[in-house]
């Protein structure tokens, strides 16, 4: 009661003060913003300074990727995929770590071409292989990996309209795309792989996830809560995932 209370107070001072009404106008609002910067941007992350493109998702929004890509269970030797790349701090990262192959996918083509051009700011470009694609569908047949990882969209509302690529990095209708990379991510592992993806539960909606998940016979175990502080949302909890194989 208290948060549905709470919710129609917000609505109301923002509406009072013609501000946006909604998540999804703030978010969407929110993305406007970050493309008027002078590109390109250079910003840190993991200790080290990368190139942010136009068209593509700021790795500092809400909680930066370098923060997550830190917590993940990352080992010399191993395969890894990043899906959802964007700028590829998740995917130089998991190189610099000493990952043997690390295959990056993302829809947006800005955003493969720019993991492609920090890999080989970092010297890593012969590990790191930027692929164009949605979800699974730029991966070879025979490929497996050690590690997937998706910071997926947090968001789950349906906007009512075609989303373009940068929007949907931050917005998935009913959380269809998530769905289907549970479902699915499995068939891409080795014998001991392991399919993580991170969530913020206090910009999404986590119970809605779980209840699909659970309607699709998946599982997830919560495996550890990152804090941080956005610039939208204050501070922004993230938590990371494994999908229960």
């Amino acid at each position: 009661m208290w948060k549905q209370t709470k919710s129609a107070l917000k609505t109301a001072l923002n509406k009072s003060l013609g501000r946006p009404t909604n998540d999804l106008q703030i978010n969407f609002e929110y993305l406007k913003k970050t493309q008027n910067e002078q590109f390109p941007v250079y910003f840190n992350a993991c200790g080290k300074q990368f190139i942010l493109r136009e068209n593509v998702m700021d790795p500092r929004t809400f909680i930066s990727i370098g923060e997550i890509s830190q917590e993940l269970p990352l080992s010399k030797g191993m395969t890894f995929l990043e899906m959802g790349c964007g700028a590829g701090v998740g995917a130089v990262y998991a190189a610099l770590q000493g990952c043997s192959k690390v295959v990056a996918i993302d829809i947006n083509e800005d955003a493969v071409k720019n993991t492609a051009e920090n890999a080989k700011l970092h010297g890593v470009s012969h590990i790191v292989d930027a692929r164009l694609g949605n979800l699974f569908s730029p991966v070879k047949k025979d490929e497996k990996f050690d590690l997937i990882f998706w910071n997926v969209p947090w968001i789950g509302d349906d906007p009512g309209k075609e989303l373009t690529p940068l929007e949907m990095s931050v917005i998935d209708p009913d959380y269809k795309d998530t769905l289907r990379y549970a479902k699915f991510g499995r068939n891409y592992l080795t014998e001991k792989g392991r399919l993580l993806f991170g969530f913020g539960a206090s910009v999404g909606d986590i119970d809605k996830l779980n209840e699909q998940l659970i309607i699709n016979d998946m599982s997830i175990a919560l495996l550890k809560t990152i804090n941080a502080v956005s610039p939208v949302n204050d501070v922004v909890h993230v938590d990371l995932y494994e999908v229960i194989i």
